[in-house]
């Protein structure tokens, strides 16, 4: 599990004494780390990847998450953004947009760590 450890820092010390390094901090305030894993989240969505059960509270969260440009480019020179609220007082939440994307990030992560051999799963 990744999580942003703002405003979490009990609870992850407590899960990562629990789980150990199942439960790592990931940072959600570097911009080029989390306009490169919003890229591949939303690589993941556009190409059918990744998709999910129609949850009401995640679309509501994803459709509230709004597209920031930053001043960072790709490998191709392709402006990068990251998603934010519409303002930051708004009362509309966007935590299930970065919980989606950080659940993905830790998936890409483990498996190209290895974790799908640890568990026996091979890819033809």
């Amino acid at each position: 599990m990744y999580a942003d450890p703002y405003w979490w820092e009990g609870w992850l010390a407590s899960w990562h004494a629990r789980w150990g390094d199942k439960v790592m901090e990931w940072r959600t305030n570097r911009l080029g780390q989390m306009a490169a894993s919003l890229t591949n989240f939303d690589t993941a969505v556009r190409s059918g990847e990744l998709t999910h059960d129609g949850n009401e509270t995640l679309a509501r969260h994803i459709g509230n998450a709004c597209k920031r440009i930053t001043n960072l480019r790709d490998g191709e020179g392709k402006q990068l953004w990251v998603i934010c609220k519409e303002r930051p007082d708004s009362p509309h939440k966007i935590d299930g947009s970065m919980a989606a994307d950080l659940s993905w990030e830790a998936r890409t992560d483990a498996i190209a760590a290895g974790a799908l051999q640890e568990v026996g799963v091979m890819f033809l």
